[in-house]
């Protein structure tokens, strides 16, 4: 019996982007910054894993329970 792991989908700049609603150059910025979600270098390409992707999209949340002093 084998057992099936299941890979994530690789993501391109172009399908991140509009998924994030935001222009193809500003990922370029980040990534050019170590900013934004990780990423994976094939080649001269580049990819996004959609489970990480999906993980800083998470850890972006900003909690606006928490009181200023």
């Amino acid at each position: 019996m084998s057992v099936s792991v299941t890979q994530p989908e690789l993501l391109t700049p172009t399908q991140v982007a509009e998924k994030l609603k935001v222009d193809v150059q500003l990922l370029n910025q980040w990534r050019s910054a170590r900013k934004g979600p990780r990423f994976v270098k094939l080649g001269r390409f580049i990819r996004y894993k959609s489970d990480e992707l999906q993980e800083w999209i998470d850890a972006q949340g900003v909690d606006t329970n928490l009181k200023l002093v």
